[in-house]
C-alpha cells in the first residue's frame, strides 16, 4: 500500500529491525494500522506507527 491521503501509509520502513516476512510483518502491519487509526489517520507518520508496532509485537513475543 502506498501512503496517500486517508490510506496506510507504506510499511517499509527504513530504520527498523528489517523487513519481517509472513506472520510477524502481517501482525506488525496490522498493529500499525490500528494505531495509526487511533491517532486519526495523520499523514506523515508511517515511520512512527511502524516502529511501535513492531516494539508491541517484539514484546508480546518476547
Amino acid at each position: 500500500m502506498e501512503g496517500g491521503r486517508g490510506q496506510m501509509p507504506g510499511v517499509s520502513v527504513p530504520g527498523s529491525k528489517g523487513f519481517p516476512v509472513g506472520k510477524l510483518q502481517e501482525d506488525i502491519e496490522r498493529r500499525a494500522r490500528e494505531i495509526w487509526e487511533e491517532d486519526g489517520r495523520p499523514e506523515g507518520r508511517a515511520a512512527d506507527h511502524w516502529l511501535r508496532a513492531e516494539a508491541e509485537i517484539g514484546q508480546r513475543n518476547g
